[in-house]
């Protein structure tokens, strides 16, 4: 038998690859995503000294009451204001490591809603929007080897598309049977814009009634159209993943309640939606602007308890905040338990847990200032949980200038709370619902004037509430509609001049 000489050898052996390859490329379904998948590097992580040698004790800790989450889009090796670079985030997940916080799971979030599971003691969830490449490949051995877990909400039409931006759905089953990743739903093609009128401007997928066939299209048409959107998303699950997803992640942060949209009800019928096909959905409550190194002015709370509203989960985005701010943000804002005390002997503290909702606070040896500025009128501080219920809080203070000093009990937000305070004309005692302002018993007038050192104390006591000046009762047996809330201070003055100093503050249960 004629032997093959070195050359001949080569060429049958490169034929035989060629002839594979192709054959694996046209045959198998998912091989132009393994292909797509190198455009970008899977990150090697390698932990840092002080992770590998930090051990948090929390053997003697109390299970925690509440969850805070936190969101991220892409995690990239440059820098902008969108996402957040490579070396960010690993300061971000070894500061979760060293300070002991353990990763749960969505479903076991779920559970601990529905009372079916005790959370640790410093529970948190990490998260992903939109299903990115650069969610993944840079984040992934870091959460391998940080034994973190985490969950990504993909817009299913991307890997439908193929998309090389997005992972594909080989990717997406990769991490799915990996330990660490929980892939859940995020819309089909939710996130798009649709015509909204004959002169081009555009809506957003969801709230948006579309412009077609030169006519918007009717109510019975929206409806077809954005609850095939959210089908899709499960089928697409069900069938390339084997099960289908049961939380969601509202896109672009909007059911439609909130946005100038041409068909009103846009929030109604999503919520409607959510609540038909999926058991959590999440928003975005907090949001880091650069600039504003560590900001707690935000719309919804940073921790979620178990009576959070379902549907409207609330979530962190850190982007590149600062991984110091990132832990006094959780810190700051931590539930607190009864009784809880502050005062000018415990300075650090005060300054921890203020939560300056407007005007000027400065904190100082005799006490926190509270400031109201010109064309801002009033100034407010927070302090506590919005769980907090049936409690007495006190407040010693120092009245300095201005027109009223108040007390606020069972504080939601700017459009709900109980208030009861001072004024240049007497006392009061009124509650503001959705924005209403509401005296529920008329004032006394002629009571008090400057400057005066004051205790005013409430006693919530289920929906009823007693009022005291200086351990004089003012009014019992008030009627709220309120049944859980923070507590707070608050000056005014029309002409900005309003000026208060709290001493201490202290909350108990009521008994």
């Amino acid at each position: 038998m004629k032997m093959l000489n070195t050359t001949q050898r080569l060429a049958i052996v490169l034929s035989c690859t060629f002839v594979i390859g192709l054959t694996i490329f046209v045959t198998y379904p998912h091989a132009e995503e393994l292909l797509e998948s190198y455009t970008i590097s899977y990150y090697r992580y390698t932990p840092s000294q002080k992770v590998l040698s930090t051990k948090v004790d929390l053997s003697n800790a109390e299970p925690a009451i509440a969850v805070p989450i936190l969101m991220y889009h892409g995690v990239t090796h440059e820098q902008d204001n969108d996402n957040t670079n490579i070396n960010r985030f690993i300061e971000h997940m070894e500061m979760l490591k060293i300070e002991g916080y353990e990763t749960i799971t969505l479903q076991q979030f779920e559970e601990f809603l529905k009372d079916k599971y005790t959370l640790p003691p410093r529970p948190i969830i990490i998260t992903f929007d939109d299903g990115r490449k650069d969610s993944y490949f840079t984040t992934d051995d870091i959460f391998r080897k940080l034994e973190f877990k985490a969950t990504i909400f993909m817009v299913s039409g991307k890997a439908n598309d193929r998309d090389k931006f997005y992972l594909g759905w080989h990717d997406l089953k990769t991490m799915s049977t990996s330990g660490r990743w929980d892939i859940q739903a995020h819309g089909t093609y939710s996130h798009d814009k649709i015509l909204i009128d004959e002169f081009g401007n555009t809506g957003r997928f969801l709230t948006s009634l579309q412009y077609i066939d030169q006519r918007l299209e009717t109510v019975p048409e929206y409806e077809t159209r954005v609850e095939k959107d959210y089908i899709q998303n499960i089928e697409d699950f069900d069938t390339h993943l084997g099960y289908k997803p049961k939380y969601y992640a509202i896109p672009i942060n909007e059911y439609g309640e909130n946005i100038v949209s041409n068909y009103p009800q846009a929030g109604v019928f999503n919520t409607q939606l959510m609540k038909k096909y999926f058991s959590l959905a999440f928003i975005e409550g907090y949001v880091y602007q650069p600039g504003d190194e560590y900001s707690r002015v935000y719309n919804k709370p940073i921790y979620n308890f178990q009576d959070v509203n379902p549907y409207r989960v609330s979530r962190i985005e850190p982007k590149n905040m600062d991984a110091e701010n990132l832990k006094k943000l959780l810190e700051s804002n931590a539930p607190h338990t009864l009784p809880y005390t502050i005062s000018f002997n415990d300075i650090d503290k005060m300054k921890t847990d203020a939560i300056l909702a407007y005007g000027n606070m400065d904190i100082q040896e005799n006490g926190l200032h509270l400031i109201s500025v010109p064309g801002e009128e009033s100034a407010k501080v927070l302090f506590g949980d919005e769980n907090w219920s049936n409690y007495t809080v006190t407040a010693e203070f120092t009245w300095v200038s201005g027109r009223s000093i108040v007390l606020l009990g069972y504080a939601n937000d700017d459009k709900n709370y109980f208030a009861f305070g001072i004024t240049d004309g007497g006392v009061f005692i009124r509650e503001t619902v959705h924005g209403i302002e509401q005296d529920l018993r008329p004032p006394f007038l002629g009571y008090v004037s400057l400057p005066k050192d004051t205790t005013l104390k409430l006693v919530f006591d289920n929906n009823k509430v007693n009022a005291y000046i200086d351990d004089r009762a003012m009014y019992t047996g008030i009627t709220t509609s309120f049944t859980t809330g923070e507590v707070g201070f608050k000056t005014w003055d029309d002409k900005g001049n309003g000026e208060g100093i709290l001493h201490s503050l202290t909350v108990t249960e009521t008994k």
